[in-house]
């Protein structure tokens, strides 16, 4: 990954292969299997970590009666 956090993943039926694309400074980057893998796990982890719709809510209305 670039370090900018930004990246599309492409999750498809097999036979294919799940497919990140990332677009650094230099370029587009496309990768497959094993090199998607990484992409894959962020997104995972970046699932788990995220709040809910509900708890999603109810922090942006909390912060938005604390700022009004």
């Amino acid at each position: 990954m670039t370090g900018d956090g930004i990246f599309w993943l492409f999750k498809v039926p097999p036979p294919y292969t799940d497919v990140a694309h990332d677009e650094p400074l230099g370029g587009r980057l496309f990768m497959e299997s094993d090199k998607a893998l990484r992409y894959v796990r962020a997104y995972d982890r970046l699932r788990e970590a995220a709040l809910s719709t509900s708890e999603s809510v109810k922090l942006i209305s909390a912060l938005a009666e604390e700022l009004s």
